[in-house]
């Protein structure tokens, strides 16, 4: 699900769809404006993000169709095809993907998950200053193998840190990707789940009881359509897996870069407390 064709704007497909009509999912943003829709068209899947474009990527697996929008630029669109598409195409096609970055610590991929703004990718590059080579970037995708362990599946990403981010960093990570030139496996370990969260008082990491982690976990996850009940029984069956499988943490930290250091080495005693577990 990497090919994306970006087709002329005005190109036949169905139009951006009204909110909360028949038939569509309607996402809104963390700001409480509209982010997008999913819908289905006979039986192709699109996704509809207003003033970027319509995607469609279910009617020939492995390959999505971008019509723009008037006026936006191609490369916007592939950026945000790559961003905020993929994974929920992923997810359509049976893959469960969640809203993380993710670092590789001694041979293991640890998801880093968090509501946008919160610092993920931030925290990711902090990592690799200590040598943690970063996995992924917003979506992390798992799998359950023949034996029922979790194993995170490497896909391209482009790592994008804000300016504030690059300022502080005083670091050039224009062209930080994974991809087919990794030197990284295409499938690790997932070692560790961490669920960050900013807040007003001091640090606090606390590993969560795998009842607890199931639905903190799912509130990160990303899903195009839950209304086929076969595909909704799929996801909760892999997350329940994960999370017995899988220690998983949540890490609260106040907000500021002097924090960056200590929240680099709560991550780093979670991944060590829970390789000391297994």
């Amino acid at each position: 699900m990497a090919r994306l064709t970006v087709l002329d704007v005005g190109a036949a497909g169905p139009p951006h769809p009204e909110r909360d009509a028949p038939g569509v999912t309607t996402w809104l943003a963390v700001d409480g404006t509209l982010w997008g829709h999913a819908y289905r068209a006979g039986d192709e899947q699109w996704l509809s993000l207003p003033r970027v474009g319509r995607f469609r990527f279910g009617a020939v697996n492995g390959e999505a169709v971008a019509i723009p929008d008037p006026g936006v630029d191609p490369a916007i669109v592939i950026d945000t095809y790559r961003r905020c598409v993929l994974p929920f195409a992923l997810h359509a096609h049976g893959a469960e993907v969640l809203h993380a970055s993710g670092v590789v610590i001694r041979g293991e991929a640890v998801a880093l998950c968090a509501r946008a703004l919160t610092g993920k990718s931030t925290l990711a590059f902090a990592l690799s200053l200590r040598g943690h080579d970063v996995w992924a970037d917003d979506a992390v995708v798992f799998e359950l193998d023949e034996a029922s362990a979790v194993v995170a599946v490497s896909q391209p990403f482009y790592l994008r840190l804000r300016p504030p981010s690059r300022t502080f960093f005083g670091e050039t990570v224009t062209g930080m990707t994974n991809g087919a030139t990794s030197a990284l496996p295409a499938r690790l370990p997932l070692g560790a789940v961490i669920l960050l969260e900013r807040v007003e008082d001091e640090l606090e990491l606390r590993r969560l009881r795998p009842g607890e982690a199931l639905g903190a976990a799912l509130e990160h996850a990303y899903s195009y359509d839950l209304a086929d009940p076969a595909r909704l029984r799929q996801m909760i069956e892999a997350y329940t897996q994960l999370v017995a499988s899988t220690p998983t943490w949540r890490l609260r930290f106040p907000s500021g870069f002097d924090q960056i250091d200590a929240v680099v080495d709560a991550v780093e005693a979670a991944f060590e407390q829970s390789s000391d577990d297994r």
